[in-house]
């Protein structure tokens, strides 16, 4: 029984790891989110500060150009951490699935128990009733 109580306390160990993990992605996912939305917002001022100036005109492809190549690379880190957290979320619902098997296997033990207890104690009242009966019984005649 003890080995059981041990491997479930284990199992919650590592959903409560995979939990973190995920979170832990889910944070990194909304950073990159984030990120790429102050890019866009950038992307959009430098462009009407070029518009403004000639000299910026002049200047805005390069910085375009970079950022551009800065985009991608948040896109394709966002990709890759959405695939990772997908990953991670079936992980966790596996885990957490694994735990509640075992923890229904632990109770329904513990019920199994605890019936078991309840019909000795209800022997052991019978044998004391039955005891007491018959000594009735001997002591009426």
């Amino acid at each position: 029984m003890n080995g059981l109580e041990n491997l479930v306390r284990l199992k919650r160990w590592k959903l409560d790891e995979q939990r973190r993990a995920l979170a832990d992605l889910e944070a990194l996912e909304e950073r990159l989110r984030a990120d790429l939305e102050r890019l866009e917002e950038e992307i959009a001022q430098e462009k009407e500060a070029a518009n403004a100036d000639q000299e910026g005109n002049r200047v805005f492809p390069f910085y375009a150009a970079n950022a551009l190549k800065r985009r991608e690379r948040l896109w394709e880190s966002l990709n890759k951490v959405s695939a990772e957290t997908l990953q991670a979320r079936d992980a966790v619902a596996e885990a957490f699935e694994e735990v509640k098997r075992y923890e229904q296997t632990l109770e329904n033990m513990a019920q199994r128990r605890q019936e078991s207890r309840r019909k000795r104690e209800q022997k052991e009242m019978d044998e004391i009733g039955l005891r007491l009966h018959r000594q009735r019984g001997n002591d009426g005649k």
